[in-house]
């Protein structure tokens, strides 16, 4: 098979579908030398990103990233007939729908119809015109979740058979960090406090960080002495969390790392007393796999998708009772004990979820379409 993979969200600093997109191409890399990969990269990573197998093979997109939706719905089809393409993977929710073979899309979520707000401020609302049309027009569809895939088949209306769920991982850099000085060093670069409860990711109100602002509030009361680190960058309709921040007077509580290069983050988990994801809705919730691999107990919202991933293996309130957040993450921090088991049923659960899972289970959905 001649299997090209639109790798246009793989960018210098990773996140989101760039991550899965760069972690399944070297997956895929690790499992398959028969089939033939064309990779279509930015600029930006052109050159940086590089797969060194003969059957794998980089074409650049000419564009700069905020036009990348008009050169993979434009020209990525001709590239494809040049390429000779038979199977095209779209790892980023849409697919070019002039594309005339067969095809493959990855739906992470549908963030963007159930909160609608997140795409408002675009000219353009690229996702639920081509992510609706890319899901039907798409030969299969890669969930990331249960959950996705339930909400594909009640939005959309297509049928569960169309649909495989293949979860995603983290990889093998999120573990257990025992060098005292290595620990050291990511403290002192950051400016991180000796106690503190973590939160990765886009602040936005779909995160629902808020909420973690009135936990810290009630948490303040017990004189803990812990604070709040925030890893991530802003995102869609931030200013409401700091209107929070500063009504709330938690502006010496929190502590703004903004983007953390990939190499640091395992550190930031390590020294982490607990990780906390009060989401609205998830599709997957990667960050919760990373906390996991590195021991940090976890307390996470009672929502899509995240028991799902979670399991047993972390601690499930609801994601607007802010009053159970802090009851349980009081409970983390003053017993050792539970703090302890839950850390060990992490490192537990994530044994079930692998990249090189994920790359046998998507090859084997190019194969079958592929063969229809």
């Amino acid at each position: 098979m001649n299997i090209g993979i639109n790798a246009l969200s793989i960018r210098n600093q990773y996140a989101g579908i760039g991550v899965y997109t760069i972690n399944l191409i070297k997956a895929l890399s690790q499992i398959d030398r028969t089939n033939r990969y064309v990779l279509f990269l930015n600029p930006e990573n052109y050159h940086g990103f590089k797969v060194e197998q003969d059957n794998f093979e980089n074409v650049l997109a000419h564009a700069p990233f905020h036009k990348y939706y008009m050169w993979e719905q434009i020209y990525l089809p001709f590239v494809l007939k040049k390429k000779k393409i038979d199977i095209l993977h779209g790892p980023r929710n849409v697919l070019p729908l002039l594309c005339k073979i067969k095809s493959v899309v990855t739906i992470h979520d549908l963030a963007f119809l159930l909160f609608p707000e997140i795409i408002q401020s675009r000219p353009l609302n690229y996702w639920p015109l081509f992510v609706k049309r890319s899901a039907i027009k798409a030969d299969h569809i890669i969930s990331v979740s249960e959950s996705t895939k339930k909400d594909i088949v009640r939005l959309y209306n297509i049928s569960e058979h169309k649909i495989t769920v293949i979860h995603e991982a983290c990889n093998n850099s999120f573990k257990r960090i025992e060098d005292e000085s290595a620990l050291k060093r990511i403290s002192q670069k950051y400016g991180l406090p000796a106690r503190y409860i973590l939160y990765v990711g886009t602040i936005e109100p779909r995160k629902n960080l808020n909420v973690v602002l009135e936990v810290m509030d009630i948490l303040n009361k017990y004189n803990l002495n812990i604070k709040l680190v925030i890893v991530g960058k802003k995102g869609w309709l931030y200013a409401g969390f700091y209107d929070t921040l500063q009504r709330l007077g938690l502006e010496n509580n929190v502590i703004f790392t903004g983007y953390i290069p990939a190499e640091d983050l395992p550190g930031i988990y390590n020294l982490a007393k607990i990780f906390v994801y009060p989401s609205k809705y998830e599709g997957f919730g990667l960050p919760l796999l990373e906390a996991m691999s590195c021991g940090v107990p976890v307390i996470a919202s009672n929502v899509p998708s995240i028991p799902e991933v979670l399991g047993d293996a972390g601690i499930l309130v609801g994601h607007d009772d802010p009053k159970e957040f802090a009851h349980k993450i009081y409970e983390l921090l003053t017993d050792k004990e539970i703090s302890a088991k839950m850390s060990s049923k992490g490192f537990e659960r994530i044994k079930f979820f692998s990249w090189e899972k994920v790359a046998k289970e998507t090859r084997k959905v190019y194969e079958r379409v592929y063969l229809k």
